[in-house]
């Protein structure tokens, strides 16, 4: 399985916007608001064409899309963009959309961040951007680091639910802030792989199976003492929380 390499760096000196709006005036005063930050490298279009082409041209860490695309559909241009394994599981796109449009289908794309109803301030644009270069300083975590962690406390690492595990994983060491709870989590992962919430929870709790059989014999190994072993069984919840946590002060640690 491919993981989520989002291009995200220690030290984050610039971050690529890309503005994709047919309304020009309105992209116009969008791309003046951000320019003023020195951090920003801003480009922008105007037709789903272009769009796509200048997004594959200059990778953007943060996308700003307006739903109001006529020669594709917006909806479209992100089903483009999220071809390949890393641009689909790359949380980068704000959806810009009117209040008296249908939303549902657009905001249970994987690939949105976050859906903004016009008309707003642009500083409430700004704000959302600067939250996501925030997280563009968490330091990388690849699939060979979580298979080293998993491996020696007994998981398969190439089963179906521990895939569904490390991506919920990834989800939560990315972006906690974005989700309210695991099954928000797990809906994520479920449309990643086009599956059911309840056959990734099922999926993960099998993956879990060998390490609550066998977490008492670990439990001399580091990241065991972040956990209460008397739980037990160990849910998924208090396993992603926990691992997450010491993901993070490891990660931090080795800075």
């Amino acid at each position: 399985m491919n993981f989520l390499y989002l291009h995200l760096l220690e030290v984050v000196l610039l971050v690529k916007i890309l503005l994709a709006d047919t309304d020009t005036k309105r992209n116009l005063a969008s791309y003046q608001f951000p320019s003023n930050e020195k951090d920003f490298e801003i480009e922008s279009t105007n037709d789903g064409i272009s769009t796509i082409k200048k997004y594959l041209e200059i990778e953007p860490n943060i996308f700003v899309i307006d739903s109001n695309f006529t020669d594709i559909k917006t909806l479209d241009i992100i089903d483009r963009l999220s071809v390949s394994p890393l641009e689909r599981r790359k949380k980068n796109t704000i959806l810009t959309i009117s209040k008296t449009k249908e939303t549902f289908l657009l905001e249970n794309v994987l690939k949105v961040y976050q859906v903004l109803y016009r008309p707003f301030d642009n500083n409430k644009l700004l704000n959302i951007i600067n939250q996501m270069k925030l997280e563009f300083s968490i330091p990388n975590l690849t699939e060979e680091e979580l298979n080293m962690y998993l491996l020696p406390l007994d998981f398969n690492i190439n089963s179906n639910g521990c895939h569904y595990l490390k991506s919920a994983i990834l989800h939560s060491y990315y972006y906690s802030n974005k989700f309210n709870s695991l099954d928000d989590i797990f809906s994520n992962v479920a449309l990643e792989y086009g599956i059911s919430t309840r056959e990734v929870r099922d999926g993960i709790r099998s993956a879990l199976i060998p390490f609550n059989r066998y977490k008492n014999y670990n439990s001399t190994k580091p990241i065991m003492k972040f956990f209460d072993l008397s739980k037990d069984p160990i849910t998924p919840k208090y396993f992603i929380s926990t691992f997450v946590t010491y993901l993070r002060l490891k990660k931090a640690r080795n800075k």
